[in-house]
Parts: C-alpha cells; structure tokens; sequence
C-alpha cells in the first residue's frame, strides 16, 4: 500500500471477524481479468468523480449495493458512489494498493457525527478524495471535518486511531 493517507493517523490491519468484512465480501465489486491499463491523469480521474457524482442520485439505503445495481438504478448513499467510483478504476488499471475506501464520520454539531465514505485513489504520487459531496478531487488532509475510522483495499480492512501526545490539548477534543 502506499503512504498513509491521513497523516494524523496511525492505522493497522483488522482483525478477520471484524464486522465489515461480511458487508465488503458481501458485494461484487466487479474484479475481473479483463482491465484495461490505461494512463489515468488526474484530469480523467476529476471528470470520472464529476460525471458519476452528476450521474447518481444519493438515496439513502443501510444495505451496501453492488456498483452494476448503483449504476442500473442511477442511485445510491456514499458508499454505493465509493464502491462504483473503486471499481471502474479498478478496471481502468488502478490496482487494489493504489484505492481504497474509506469508511469514517464527519464532524458535525449534531449529537452524533454523521457516518461517510468515499473513495481514495493514489494518482500523480498522492492520494485523491473521490466524494459525492464535492464534484471537485482534494487530498484526505485537506478533508479537515473528516475522522477516517476504516478503510477497505483488495484484501484488507484497516483501522485507523488518532495520533497524539499527552501534551496536546486538542487531541483530548477531537
């Protein structure tokens, strides 16, 4: 895998029964023998996260959808946009090191912090923020209301903790 995409992060492979393993086994997410290898810039990889953002219309669902059932309905939540935007650039020639997806909350000022995901790309040396919530790409540490909880890549689910010393203040906050 490359760098950590979340520098203020420390994180670390889950254990086999955690609980999305059954949700992320649970959807086809379209692996095939068949890519196509081609040289994606950040260019293409900008218009693919605009077109399907403007494509899909988020409806809400608890279930997780396959990204051929996102795309035949034209609808899905923001994990239903992650796993369709990972597949096709799966297919494109990104390999599972080089996507994730990325499963946290947004901080709010609500009670409780809205759950999110989105996709992740390593593209031009960095890691790009496929989002339904911006038709634009950002790096996750330009993401600041963000708080990664897991991460799902290939093979492996990871899990991410805060980073922080005893003498930091705002650590004790977040």
């Amino acid at each position: 895998m490359a760098l950590n995409p979340f520098p203020f992060y420390d994180f670390l492979l889950a254990p086999a029964d955690d609980d999305l393993w059954a949700k992320w086994k649970a959807i086809d997410i379209g692996h095939s023998p068949i890519v196509l290898n081609i040289a994606i810039t950040l260019k293409d990889i900008a218009a693919l996260n605009l077109n399907i953002n403007r494509t899909i219309k988020y409806f809400y669902d608890p279930a997780w959808k396959t990204p051929v059932q996102t795309w035949t309905d034209k609808t899905g939540d923001c994990k239903d946009y992650a796993t369709l935007k990972y597949s096709i650039l799966n297919k494109l020639g990104l390999s599972e090191d080089e996507l994730m997806i990325i499963v946290g909350e947004i901080k709010s000022l609500e009670i409780k912090n809205p759950q999110h995901a989105f996709c992740l790309a390593w593209i031009e040396n960095a890691w790009r923020v496929l989002d339904n919530n911006f038709d634009h790409l950002i790096e996750p540490k330009d993401y600041d209301n963000f708080v990664p909880i897991k991460a799902l890549s290939g093979n492996q689910i990871i899990l991410f903790s805060k980073t922080f010393t005893l003498g930091d203040k705002n650590a004790v906050q977040s």
